[in-house]
């Protein structure tokens, strides 16, 4: 009885090995502090640039914002988690410790899903920023913390759950 389940307890063990093994630069990474000065440029660029095409004042000095809204002043600084980077990491993790696909389905995956974790991270900053500017920190606390957060996390393993069905069909 036990014996059928066992090529599916190896497939998912080597799974979990190959993903721990695609994580080890995200850990060094975290552990060393290291990060990109200029990703995180881009991204408080596009975020500057969202909220100005919304009609807000915008101000940008490196990955620093500032925000105008009626007589206020607000100042975000973008840091270097908020630039998504491990969402779109683990999903590249994700899809190249799956056995789902070849080499060639994963990139032609990975650059379907991996523009759309961007997307939503933009989007994520945009409405968190603009719930700070309208609401202050503590409705930036709680849009962030509960929602968006839990929000990346689900729509990261849900994209990747679409390429495992998309192989099944």
């Amino acid at each position: 009885m036990f014996e059928d389940k066992i090529p599916i307890l190896r497939r998912a063990l080597w799974f979990v090995l190959k993903l721990n093994l695609l994580a080890l630069p995200l850990y060094l990474a975290v552990y060393f502090g290291l990060e990109s000065t200029e990703f995180r440029d881009v991204w408080a660029a596009g975020l500057s640039q969202s909220l100005g095409s919304l009609g807000y004042e915008t101000s940008l000095d490196g990955h620093n914002i500032g925000v105008k809204s009626g007589n206020s002043l607000y100042q975000i600084d973008l840091s270097w988690d908020s630039t998504g980077w491990k969402s779109l990491y683990a999903m590249f993790a994700l899809v190249f410790a799956s056995g789902v696909g070849s080499l060639r389905q994963k990139l032609a995956f990975l650059a379907f899903a991996l523009p759309a974790i961007a997307f939503f991270n933009l989007l994520r900053l945009v409405t968190t920023s603009l719930v700070y500017v309208n609401y202050g920190l503590p409705g930036f606390d709680l849009v962030h913390g509960l929602l968006w957060s839990a929000m990346m996390v689900a729509l990261v393993v849900c994209v990747w759950y679409y390429l495992y069905l998309k192989d099944k069909r």
